[in-house]
């Protein structure tokens, strides 16, 4: 059932009018989803969403879409022709008085419709105005014609994926636009929370390129490009998918004890007890062969048996599901993700539910998907009968004492204002998922304090590797990548004199982040209910793989096997090692900053329940709501895609050499003939229409193969995008800093990191007009902020300070 007397979300008091294509939807769907009254702007027709399928009982209908169904959960329909001029004034009424508009149209559109930010800005200045698009709003390439499998060849991701002879592999559906809205989603969060300082609006501009290209970390000085098996992806052997008897299990082994559990697993076979094996860089050397071997001792057990063995033994493993095994999944069930729905046009159903849990504040499935126009009059009659909005209450930021950086590492004096200065983050979090979270919150101002110690530094510092800082400490560019603008302590939590000390940061802190297993935080004390008996409106954010509760709350995951568990391995047919990182960290950002606001509105904290699992899942919710309405399973579509022929990766001119087409409407059609040189099979009648096309991909596909191979990819992309088709050539993770759209927009940043030097690191994602964010400094080195933080924040002498590291209380 739905819920409409579900408690207040969040956003509840924030108004936001939404006018974006298909693949921005999701943008508004997490806002709504937490409360906030997203009114969706549809033209007479409908939304385009409305024609998109699956639908239900395959009978195409724009209230049976099970597309626009999922993406457009608790939002209002307003039917309102923008190109008419009094419809536009009727928008501008309601942006007058609403917190954010939504947009996906370029910017020559957005203007012509009243879209643009200078008009809505001069509206009402206290509106954030969120732009999203595959490109952003300058650049070389801000014209071109973007898709999901467009900005994903050219991202730098695509060209790691997929078998090392054939096409390289996008992402299935929309995932990439998906990926970035919810970037959009945390940007206009960002802007809201700076309106409370600042009493202005700004724009918010995010681009899909940038969100998939800041997923790639620099090569180390002499490291050669991995190709096909790039460095942005490492899939250290023997990690990966393996056949059972029954189905398939992904493993992910890094560290040397899972290593040795997963021989054990095996039965210690004596073929895999070689000396060179021990090391990952020993397995890397062997990948054909240490593969083969680990897939003989699998095949003929089940994966029931391998996972919950595995797991005894510490050695991450978990079934590839398919989307029917996601759904029965008992730690799917216990956790309630799929939640009970109902609405007149598609009847009672289950539906994917929320991507994280608060406990107090959050997700809930308050109404439906709307009817074309449902709430038309009673939008129009609020807004003849209001004066206009008043703001939500808003308590003022909270206070800070100034602070002195290192030398090198302050951004300068005149420096605009960061979106979240004043908000102080403790960080006990190792990995990507968690430390990407929190680099989110420090990269926008957050004071961000890094917990590691000597005994259990963060694990990407580079397990014991070559490039050694001054501390001692090993530090590989993902660490950088992870943890810039961060501050680092190192503090020993295994002695009580080091908790005390954590406790009493603790009451200084207005969030806290972690992600380590499940029953850390709580053997130090620092679990909800040990922190609220701190500081009673903390924010927590738990970051788990598989959440805090359920039977396989315990379990070992890393990204990879979420990317399995989830369905997504199965839609995309293959795992990417970091993808689901980052999906979960993103969601992550949008959780905390939802809960700052809601703590502005009530004064109370709140927990929050990310399982990195749920975060993936709900980028899948079409494909789920089609097995969960219609009974069917989804098809792995590889690089075709569901709405348009012809689409795919094809070969080109040269070694590995690929580029990606997607034509989108029967006009694109006509101007992709026209930039072929309209050959004859073109003219056949089959191919006329959308519908056809689709019919008849694969022969579409033929023809173009023949063509792409005679050009080098570069050209493919130039030609076509000259015509206005999205087009990309398929970019390695190497070439990335190289583009010129990306350096033109500034997206790399050189961080000048000791021990590794100068390297340039993908920037920031979310743009800010007026209270930008900026790398103002590298990563942490181990405990470089001791004096600081123990030092300055907790009034520790210089004496004390040294007296606790010469016991090992701070290392």
């Amino acid at each position: 059932m739905n819920e409409p007397d579900a408690a207040p979300g969040a956003l509840q008091g924030y108004r936001i009018l939404e006018v974006c294509a298909p693949w921005g939807q999701y943008c508004g769907k997490l806002l709504a989803d937490l409360g906030a009254d997203v009114i969706k702007v549809e033209p007479p027709g409908g939304d385009p969403a409305r024609a998109l399928g699956p639908f239900k009982d395959d009978r195409p209908d724009p209230e049976g879409s099970l597309f626009f169904a999922y993406y457009n959960t608790n939002k209002r329909s307003l039917v309102l022709n923008l190109t008419r001029p009094d419809d536009r004034a009727t928008f501008h009424r309601l942006a007058a008085s609403a917190d954010a508009v939504l947009a996906t149209a370029a910017p020559a559109e957005a203007a012509a419709l009243g879209l643009d930010y200078p008009t809505l800005h001069a509206l009402n200045p206290r509106l954030v105005v969120t732009s999203l698009s595959g490109f952003g709003h300058d650049g070389p390439y801000a014209r071109s014609r973007a898709s999901s499998l467009v900005v994903f060849a050219m991202g730098g991701l695509m060209k790691a994926i997929g078998e090392p002879e054939g096409p390289p592999v996008a992402a299935p559906g929309q995932v990439a636009f998906d990926l970035a809205a919810v970037d959009a989603a945390a940007g206009t969060l960002c802007a809201l929370l700076a309106r409370r300082r600042t009493g202005r609006g700004q724009h918010v501009d995010v681009a899909a390129l940038e969100v998939l290209a800041a997923q790639l970390t620099p090569a180390l000085p002499g490291q050669a490009d991995h190709g096909r098996f790039g460095q942005h992806n490492p899939r250290t052997p023997p990690s990966g998918k393996y056949a059972c008897r029954d189905g398939q299990v992904e493993l992910c082994i890094i560290m040397p004890a899972q290593w040795e559990g997963l021989k054990q697993l095996l039965g210690q076979p004596p073929e895999l007890e070689r000396p060179e094996w021990r090391t990952r860089e020993g397995r890397a050397a062997a990948h054909a062969e240490l593969t083969a071997a680990i897939a003989r001792a699998l095949r003929d057990r089940s994966v029931a048996e391998v996972v919950a063995e595995g797991q005894r033994l510490r050695v991450p493993a978990l079934p590839v599901s398919a989307v029917p095994d996601f759904v029965a999944a008992p730690q799917v069930a216990a956790r309630g993700f799929f939640v009970p729905a109902t609405s007149a046009s598609l009847g009672p159903h289950l539906m994917p539910g929320a991507p994280y849990r608060f406990s107090e504040g959050g997700w809930a499935l308050r109404r439906p998907a709307p009817r074309l126009g449902e709430h038309t009059a009673a939008i129009l009659q609020e807004l003849a009968a209001s004066a206009p909005a008043a703001p939500p209450a808003e308590r003022a930021a909270p206070a800070r004492a100034a602070t002195t950086a290192p030398a090198g590492s302050a951004a300068p004096a005149d420096a605009p204002p960061l979106p979240l200065a004043g908000i102080r983050v403790l960080a006990f979090s190792t990995a990507f998922a968690g430390p990407v979270a929190s680099r989110y919150l420090a990269d926008y101002g957050a004071e961000v304090i890094k917990l590691e110690s000597r005994r259990r530094p963060d694990n990407t510092r580079g397990f014991g590797g070559p490039y050694v800082e001054p501390s001692g400490a090993s530090v590989l560019p993902g660490f950088v990548h992870f943890n810039r603008n961060k501050r680092g302590v190192a503090v020993d939590l295994s002695q009580e004199r080091g908790r005390e000390l954590v406790r009493r940061l603790i009451r200084l802190a207005d969030v806290v982040t972690e992600n380590f297993s499940l029953r850390v935080m709580q053997g130090w004390g620092f679990d909800y209910d040990g922190l609220r008996a701190i500081r009673p409106d903390i924010i927590l954010l738990d970051m788990q793989g598989l959440g805090r509760t359920g039977p396989l709350r315990d379990y070992v995951t890393y990204g990879s096997l979420l990317h399995a568990y989830s369905g997504l391995t199965s839609l995309w047919g293959y795992s990417h090692g970091s993808f689901v990182d980052y999906i979960a960290a993103e969601h992550a950002v949008v959780a905390v900053l939802a809960a700052l606001l809601y703590r502005e509105r009530t004064g109370r904290g709140v927990h929050i329940d990310l399982a990195q699992l749920e975060t993936a899942a709900a980028l899948l919710g079409t494909a789920y709501l089609e097995y969960l309405v219609n009974g069917r399973v989804p098809a792995a579509l590889g690089n075709r895609r569901p709405y348009h022929a012809p689409a795919g990766c094809y070969p080109c001119r040269g070694d590995d050499a690929w580029c990606v087409l997607e034509v989108t409407s029967d006009e694109e059609w006509q101007r992709f003939v026209a930039a072929l040189g309209g050959p004859a099979w073109a003219a056949d009648p089959a191919y006329a229409t959308a519908a056809g096309r689709l019919v008849v991909a694969a022969a579409l596909d033929a023809y173009i193969t023949d063509w792409t191979r005679t050009l080098p990819p570069g050209e493919v992309e130039a030609r076509l995008q000259a015509a206005g088709v999205p087009a990309a050539a398929v970019r390695a993770a190497a070439e990335a800093p190289a583009d010129p759209h990306l350096r033109a927009r500034g997206f790399f940043h050189t961080i000048d990191q000791p021990a590794l030097g100068p390297l340039d690191y993908p920037g920031l994602t979310i743009h800010l007009s007026d209270t930008p964010g900026a790398i103002r400094r590298h990563a942490p080195t181990l405990g470089q902020d001791n004096a600081y933080v123990f030092g300055d924040l907790l009034g520790l002498s210089p004496a004390e300070i040294a007296q606790l590291t010469e016991e090992g209380v701070l290392t």
